[in-house]
């Protein structure tokens, strides 16, 4: 795999992402720089949380720099989908990695998920990491 930057869109105010773990080792292993993206909703304020992001954006450079991989992080505040689209097209992306959402309500309950709406207009490869995920283990 020859990947020279890969976007990795995170969940920065939660715990454990797989999603960043799997980008981390794809780019470590294929030479490429990682571009952590973090959208907050448009339906929430920007200062939600905003201490918690600051400090898990320090955590995942701190292991991204340990690891000798570049990241260059970035948050923006709208429709998550279309801010992963506009940031994917915009730096010119040869991946995208992103986590599964998990769904409480039945599919016909519910709208298009981010995941979703992000594999449909996506011009880019994506990979989509489950929740459970452990990047140490092989492909």
């Amino acid at each position: 795999m020859n990947k020279r930057r890969i976007l990795v869109a995170a969940n920065l105010t939660n715990g454990r992402d797989a999603a960043f773990d799997r980008g981390l080792e794809i780019a470590r292993a294929s030479g490429a720089e990682v571009y952590l993206l973090h959208a907050v909703p448009a339906n929430q304020r920007f200062s939600i949380g905003a201490t918690e992001r600051l400090r898990r954006t320090a955590e995942f450079r701190d292991r991204a720099e340990r690891m000798g991989v570049t990241l260059q992080a970035v948050e923006q505040h709208g429709d998550p989908a279309e801010i992963i689209e506009l940031h994917a097209n915009a730096r010119d992306v040869d991946l995208i990695v992103m986590g599964a959402e998990r769904h409480r309500k039945p599919k016909w309950l519910r709208r298009s998920s981010i995941t979703e709406r992000v594999l449909r207009r996506s011009k880019q490869p994506t990979l989509v990491v489950p929740s459970a995920d452990d990047a140490s283990s092989e492909f």
